[in-house]
C-alpha cells in the first residue's frame, strides 16, 4: 500500500497553518475567540439558530437530500486526540463528543455471519464546534448521533457500548481527515459523570442525509439489555483509563467520514501448526460529509472504504506479522521470530484499491487498523 496525496482543495496550506499557529500564539486572539464561542453558546443565540433551521424546514428551503432532526440527550465521552503532524511527544489534546439519540436515525441490526455477529450501526454526526470544560478552557466537540435502540444495548452490553463508541471515534477522525487535518484518536475514554450534553440545555439540531431518516425494527442480536424499555442514556458509572496510544503507520490517506458500521468478530483459537486466528472487525463506510450542515457533500464520489481492525493481543509490534492486500483478501501470516503465531486470510465483501490504502499498528491497544478505499 503506497501513500498518496490528499486532496489539495480540503487541506490548510502551509502559509494558513502558520498563520493560524501565530494567531493562537496572541492572548488577545484567544480572549476575542473565547468571547466569540461563549456567545454562540449562549442561549439565545442557540434559540436563534434553531428558529432560523426551523424557518428553513418549513419553507421546504433545507439543503437538497437532507432532512432536519432534533436529538435528545444521552451522555457525553471526554476522548484524547493528537494531530499527526505534531511530534509523538506533543501531549494529545482533550476532546467532547455528545452521544445525543433520534428515531429519525435507523436502528441498529444484527446478523449472523460466518460463526460471527454483524451489526449495522447508523448514526449522524454533527459539525465541529467549540465548547468549555470546567476550567473554561475551549475543547474541540462533536455531536455524534444514534438510535435510541442503540444506546439501550450500550447501557446493557459493555461490548455494544464499546463498539459504539468506537464508531463515534472513527466518526470524529473522519471529519477532522475531510477538513485537511488528520488525527490520532488515542485509546481509551471516559464518560462525564452526571454531564448529559456539552454544553447548555438545548440539543444542537442536526441536517443529516434523507438516507437516514425513517424508522427501521429494532436490533437483534446477542447483546443483552436488562430493560429493553430503558431510557435511552448510560449512566456514567465506570471511567476508563485514558492511555496514550503509540501508532507505526504503514502510510496512504483514509477514506471520508463513515455512515454506517457493520462489525463482524471471530473468536481467537489454536489452529493447525500452533497458529492463532485472530479476532477482526470489518466496518464499511459511505464517502458522504454531513459535517457542514449548511451545504450538501463537495466532490462526493459515490465510494466508500472497508476499515478493518485485528486483535493483536500478544503482539509487540507490527514486524510480529507480515501483511498481504489485495483486491479482495487480507492475509496475515506470522513472523518467524514472533512470539505468538498469528494467521489470518479475510474475504473482503468488494473489492479495494490497496495502492490507496493505509495500516497502522497501535501498541497500546494490541489493534492492526486498515483503511481499504474502494475500488474506483
Amino acid at each position: 500500500m503506497t501513500k498518496t496525496a490528499a486532496n489539495s482543495d480540503d487541506c490548510v496550506s502551509a502559509d494558513e497553518a502558520a498563520q493560524l499557529q501565530r494567531a493562537f500564539g496572541d492572548r488577545d486572539f484567544r480572549e476575542l475567540l473565547k468571547e466569540y464561542v461563549k456567545e454562540l453558546s449562549d442561549p439565545a443565540s442557540r434559540r436563534e439558530q434553531e428558529a432560523y433551521l426551523s424557518q428553513l424546514e418549513s419553507q421546504n428551503e433545507t439543503p437538497g437530500g437532507k432532512k432536519l432532526i432534533r436529538p435528545a440527550k444521552g451522555f457525553v465521552l471526554k476522548c484524547l486526540h493528537r494531530k499527526r503532524r505534531d511530534s509523538p511527544a506533543t501531549r494529545p489534546a482533550k476532546l467532547f463528543v455528545n452521544v445525543v439519540h433520534s428515531e429519525e436515525v435507523a436502528a441498529p441490526s444484527a446478523s449472523e455471519r460466518d460463526g460471527g455477529t454483524s451489526w449495522s450501526l447508523p448514526h449522524a454526526l454533527g459539525p465541529l464546534r467549540m465548547e468549555q470544560d470546567n476550567r473554561g478552557r475551549l475543547v474541540p466537540t462533536f455531536d455524534c448521533c444514534f438510535h435510541p435502540n442503540a444506546l439501550r444495548l450500550a447501557h446493557g452490553s459493555e461490548e455494544f457500548r464499546s463498539l459504539a463508541v468506537g464508531v463515534a471515534k472513527d466518526a470524529v477522525a473522519g471529519a477532522f481527515r475531510q477538513s485537511g487535518d488528520d488525527v490520532d484518536m488515542v485509546s481509551g475514554y471516559s464518560i462525564l459523570k452526571g454531564v448529559q450534553y456539552k454544553a447548555g440545555d438545548d440539543v444542537k439540531a442536526l441536517l443529516v442525509p434523507v438516507a437516514h431518516s425513517g424508522l427501521s425494527r429494532s436490533a437483534a442480536g446477542d447483546c443483552k439489555t436488562s430493560d429493553r424499555n430503558a431510557a435511552a442514556t448510560v449512566p456514567p458509572t465506570e471511567k476508563d483509563n485514558v492511555s496514550q496510544a503509540t501508532v507505526e503507520p504503514w502510510g496512504g490517506p483514509a477514506g471520508d467520514g463513515a455512515r454506517e458500521r457493520t462489525t463482524e468478530k471471530k473468536g481467537e483459537g489454536g489452529n493447525e501448526g500452533g497458529t492463532v486466528t485472530p479476532k477482526y472487525t470489518i466496518t464499511e463506510r459511505d464517502s458522504f460529509d454531513i459535517s457542514d450542515h449548511r451545504s450538501p457533500p463537495v466532490n462526493s464520489r459515490g465510494s466508500g472504504q472497508l476499515v478493518v481492525r485485528v486483535e493483536l493481543d500478544g503482539a509487540n509490534s507490527a514486524a510480529d506479522v507480515t501483511l498481504d492486500v489485495s483486491e479482495l483478501v487480507v492475509r496475515i501470516e506470522p513472523a518467524q521470530k514472533a512470539e505468538v503465531k498469528y494467521r489470518l486470510s479475510l474475504k473482503l465483501p468488494y473489492p479495494v484499491d490497496p495502492q490507496r490504502g493505509r495500516a497502522r499498528f497501535d501498541r497500546a491497544k494490541k489493534v492492526l487498523s486498515l483503511d481499504l478505499p474502494r475500488a474506483n
